[in-house]
């Protein structure tokens, strides 16, 4: 076997075990979670949904406050959970 045919069979043998390394499901996941938050994030950033993200960001950051501090107080003891 030639230094080239060498290199050509390592190469190969690199490729199909980076593909199927690269199959694996955690990647996969990863990958399309990946391009699932960038489309996300594009639609979000465009248009008449800009308007009401910029209404609902807010509203929401405050919900989330509210919700946490309530935790947190419950955690202490200080306020009873409802649930």
């Amino acid at each position: 076997m030639g230094e080239g045919q060498a290199l050509a069979l390592v190469l190969a043998v690199a490729l199909v075990l980076g593909l199927r390394h690269a199959a694996d499901p955690d990647h996969l996941a990863a990958v399309s979670m990946a391009a699932l938050s960038s489309a996300f994030g594009c639609a979000i950033t465009r248009g008449p949904v800009l308007r009401r993200m910029l209404a609902f960001a807010p509203a929401m950051g405050f919900a989330t406050l509210a919700f946490g501090g309530w935790y947190a107080l419950g955690a202490m003891g200080a306020v009873p959970y409802l649930l």
